[in-house]
């Protein structure tokens, strides 16, 4: 029996298309980024190829005064060695899920009211 078709012949070709992410953080002042990475995200790689290089490129003043908030539901983002590891920089000031972000947003307002209301409605930034 003959065939047209080489039975020994074969073309491979990926099973998925390849990704690219782009994460970017967008503030008030700036955007940071974009960053772009690769392939599938853990809790490593979100650290050491994306938060290290954000945190980076962050002044003094961002890091002191300024919150970290994340919207995305990604398991890598809302894991205890990450909460763990922005705490280092941003203490309470982490807006995440499973982190009681809601809690954490509410005892910040109720802060700057008071010291707002103990400023005489003047500036209290510099008691943060």
């Amino acid at each position: 029996m003959w065939t047209s078709e080489n039975p020994h012949f074969s073309i491979e070709s990926p099973q998925y298309p390849q990704k690219v992410c782009v994460w970017a953080a967008i503030s008030q002042r700036r955007i940071i980024g974009p960053i772009f990475f690769y392939g599938n995200i853990n809790v490593e790689k979100y650290r050491d190829e994306i938060l290290r290089v954000f945190l980076n490129q962050l002044d003094d003043d961002e890091l002191v005064y300024g919150y970290f908030q994340q919207k995305v539901g990604a398991t890598a983002h809302a894991t205890g060695a990450t909460i763990g590891f922005l705490s280092e920089f941003y203490e309470n000031r982490i807006i995440s899920r499973n982190h009681g972000g809601r809690k954490n947003v509410a005892n910040a307002v109720r802060r700057r009211a008071r010291l707002c209301l103990q400023e005489g409605g003047s500036h209290f930034q510099h008691l943060l």
